[in-house]
């Protein structure tokens, strides 16, 4: 640890006008005193958010022409987080719905049910969007996002009910007519949408075509491991910010170029679980950056399903690719690599045992 600095994180792209014109940022911005009723938000903005480019910009587009969006990547891209900051820094109400196995219509939308011997009116996400969307002021193109996380989880008939809501922005339900003029619908997708070959996602269906029809689609993509740099340093801890002798990189950068390694890894089809998050990225990085080289190995291992006992050999094999990856880029003298390197050996006979039995 002899002659470390310190270096300042680089000023990172938190502003929706690093990714689109402020025209845009005005069309579709809705000043608080056109939203009198809207309830608290279920986010906050996150000052310290990187804005990805392309999948901004294509936000911004639907926020300003109410063109409803299908967003697909893998876990950890940020799909929803980047539909929350965009919005949240617009003033446009979210109401978030997490798809799932035994969502309803009922659910989604709405449905008059008995409480205390009366028949009253239980509004689901739809409903809830539309009211808000109903007490926005002013003229603007969406009023209100209805943002369907991991649409593909739900049965295809729940989600083909949406079809008039897409179309002409009224729905039916417990025989009322919902006027949901002014809703943006935002879905999110491991999947394009039709169907998993992959096997990682066996619960997820494929979308009606009818449904897709009335998407347009972006791809939300693992960021550049120069931009994780910035995020992890961002989180305000200096032991993110330590250049290590020997590999003249950051904390946050040795860190950030190992998973790249990793999701590079998932890409392929060689990784079999999910590649470890941004969200877990700061998290792994700041208890890095206050251990010591011979305990990293063990505090790597605590975001890998592979250092349990009985885990499958699948996972077993990824928890080498994840040390593996890590071990290629680190300072190649630096006191660490002893133990992923032992770590390494030790998984290799497990997995030699395995073979033979």
């Amino acid at each position: 640890m002899e002659n470390v600095k310190l270096v300042e994180p680089a000023k990172a792209g938190n502003n929706l006008t690093d990714c689109v014109l402020q025209s845009v940022v005005d069309a579709i911005t809705i000043p608080e005193s056109d939203r009198p009723d809207v309830p608290v938000q279920a986010q906050r903005v996150d000052r310290n958010y990187v804005f990805q480019p392309v999948l901004t910009r294509e936000i911004c587009q639907s926020l300003m022409t109410g063109y409803h969006r299908l967003i697909t990547g893998a876990p950890g891209t940020g799909k929803t987080s980047a539909v929350w900051q965009v919005c949240l820094r617009a003033g446009v109400p979210v109401v978030q719905y997490g798809c799932k196995l035994d969502s309803t219509s009922d659910e989604l939308v709405g449905c008059m049910a008995l409480k205390d011997g009366s028949s009253v009116w239980c509004p689901g996400a739809v409903a809830k969007a539309a009211d808000i969307a109903a007490h926005i002021k002013g003229d603007h193109a969406v009023k209100c996002v209805l943002l369907l996380d991991e649409i593909d989880a739900a049965e295809p008939g729940v989600i083909l009910g949406l079809n008039s809501l897409l179309d002409g922005g009224f729905i039916t339900a417990g025989g009322r007519v919902i006027d949901c003029t002014g809703v943006l619908v935002v879905a999110t997708a491991n999947t394009s949408g039709m169907g998993d070959e992959t096997g990682r996602w066996g619960a997820r269906r494929p979308l009606d075509p009818a449904i897709l029809n009335r998407f347009l689609i972006s791809q939300a993509d693992y960021i550049a491991p120069e931009v994780e740099e910035q995020i992890i340093m961002s989180a305000g801890d200096k032991a993110l910010r330590v250049v290590y002798p020997g590999g003249e990189k950051t904390m946050a950068r040795l860190v950030a170029d190992s998973l790249h390694d990793i999701r590079s890894s998932y890409y392929d089809g060689s990784l079999h679980s999910d590649p470890i998050s941004t969200r877990q990225a700061v998290k792994l990085a700041f208890l890095l950056g206050h251990s010591k080289g011979s305990e990293w190995v063990g505090i790597v291992s605590q975001f890998c399903y592979g250092r349990t006992r009985f885990a499958s050999r699948d996972l077993l094999e990824d928890y080498r690719t994840v040390l593996n990856c890590f071990i290629n880029n680190l300072p190649p003298k630096f006191v660490g690599t002893a133990g992923f390197q032992e770590e390494v050996k030790r998984l290799n006979s497990l997995l030699d045992s395995s073979n033979n039995g």
